[in-house]
């Protein structure tokens, strides 16, 4: 297993400047957050400098997750949810030229009232989105997402993806937003051969924390041994925030000692 980190520890700020202690601290795979600010996926220029210093340091942009702001694939008005695919289908352009293989997006956002017109919603454009990537050489991984959304619990995840049973799709486990839903364990096992990423991350089953493993209730050692059976091939990408005084460098000696922890060299 390798290990990855999601450029959310530095979304507030320029992604590129940040690169020299990523790779100071041997990271080798990043997912990028598709951010204004951020990493501004609509600017080519912005993305050819970033893969130049990419390759420059060493590091691989895996995957990418979609833009958030208003981005919602399950919206019953017409203009807005294809508004929203065109924005992803944006930052998966901005993926592919930096060389990544997986674009991860959430099926929807919070649900009111008629759920089963917005899952409708989701199937439609997560159809239009499979195309896109298959054509441009992407896998569409799917995103468990908060309680109270489209895809919050991993039987509705699970049937939006059987949907269409191909290579190009699969599941994004995000542990954290099933550790508020349900049970991490039961979701690996139910989702299976259709897991291709995890976003790593704890909490206490209350609130969306991005903890760093351990200082949340999740039990790490019964989830590790579960993807080892299913043979789970992706990243170990770690999805967590800095603490309220923590600096970059603390956060990342901490990731990489919890992930040799999980995965000790022979």
């Amino acid at each position: 297993m390798e290990l990855g980190v999601s450029t959310t520890i530095v979304e507030d700020k320029d992604l590129i400047p940040q690169l020299p202690l990523l790779a100071k601290y041997g990271i080798k795979n990043i997912e990028i957050r598709a951010k204004s600010g951020h990493f501004d996926y609509e600017d080519d220029k912005k993305v050819d400098l970033l893969a130049k210093k990419l390759k420059e340091f060493g590091i691989k942009a895996y995957s990418m997750h979609m833009p958030s702001k208003k981005v919602d694939i399950s919206q019953e008005e017409e203009w807005d949810r294809v508004w929203s695919i065109r924005e992803i289908e944006k930052a998966a352009l901005a993926l592919n030229k930096l060389g990544g293989k997986i674009l991860v997006v959430h099926p929807g956002g919070e649900v009111k009232e008629d759920r089963d017109r917005r899952v409708e919603k989701s199937l439609e454009s997560l159809a239009e989105l499979l195309d896109f990537c298959k054509e441009w050489g992407l896998r569409l991984a799917v995103e468990n997402t908060l309680p109270g959304r489209v895809g919050d619990k991993v039987e509705e995840l699970l049937s939006l993806v059987n949907k269409f049973n191909s290579s190009h799709m699969g599941i994004c486990l995000d542990t954290g937003h099933i550790n508020i839903e349900g049970n991490p364990l039961e979701a690996v096992k139910k989702a299976g051969p259709k897991l291709i990423h995890l976003h790593i991350q704890d909490n206490l089953g209350k609130n969306d924390d991005h903890f760093l493993p351990g200082k949340g209730n999740i039990n790490w050692k019964e989830l590790i041994n579960l993807l080892l059976q299913i043979k789970y091939k992706g990243i170990f990408m770690f999805e967590t925030l800095r603490d309220k005084g923590e600096s970059l460098d603390e956060l990342l000696v901490q990731t990489k000692a919890i992930f040799d922890e999980f995965f000790p060299k022979a």
